[in-house]
């Protein structure tokens, strides 16, 4: 049995301006396919900057221990623009000279298990943000019964950065949660 509230959902847009409120949750999508021993999650955000004026700002998604990111887009003019995968100081100084630049830019860091952060700026006043990733993950199955956990709130592991953020968890629009499971074991027969 699954029970979801609609109302929340993880995953926010921090602008990093301190004094600004968290950007609103427009829309929230989320799809997993769970096989074999292993979940293949997709989430799609869009957050909206209700602000006047352009920032940047920090997506932040608590991630599994052991969940590895596949693959990061954020959409810059309409189109999804796909990260690529660089050394941690090659990235920054990338994401540095775009935005000195006057260049749409983003950057996606893993911090420890706990969350992974996508800056991104700017993000345009007054605009919507669409911001899509893809981890994966091995789920732990012992006699057939598997557990796959996703997050609808921040679990509270970074009770620093918590006291720090004001965060907004409701979704605006829409919450969308699919999930597909299969499975290689034969499936057993009523003798």
């Amino acid at each position: 049995m699954f029970t979801i509230s609609v109302s929340q959902a993880t995953g926010l847009s921090t602008p990093s301006e301190g004094s600004l409120p968290a950007l609103a949750i427009r829309d929230h999508q989320v799809d997993v396919l769970v096989q074999d021993g292993y979940a293949v999650t997709t989430v799609e955000q869009v957050f909206d900057n209700p602000h006047a004026q352009d920032l940047e700002a920090t997506y932040s998604f608590p991630v599994p221990e052991q969940g590895t990111v596949a693959e990061v887009a954020v959409w810059i003019d309409g189109k999804p623009i796909t990260g690529e995968v660089l050394p941690k100081e090659r990235a920054e100084e990338v994401y540095r000279s775009e935005r000195a630049a006057g260049r749409d830019a983003g950057i996606a860091v893993k911090n420890a298990y706990r969350t992974f952060d996508i800056r991104v700026a700017p993000v345009r006043a007054g605009q919507d943000t669409r911001v899509r990733f893809v981890y994966l993950q091995p789920i732990a199955i012992d006699h057939g019964i598997g557990r796959y956990v996703y997050p609808l709130e921040e679990g509270g592991v970074d009770e620093a950065k918590l006291a720090f953020w004001r965060a907004s968890t409701e979704v605006q629009d829409r919450f969308r949660f699919d999930l597909r499971l299969r499975s290689g074991y034969p499936r057993s027969r009523d003798l």
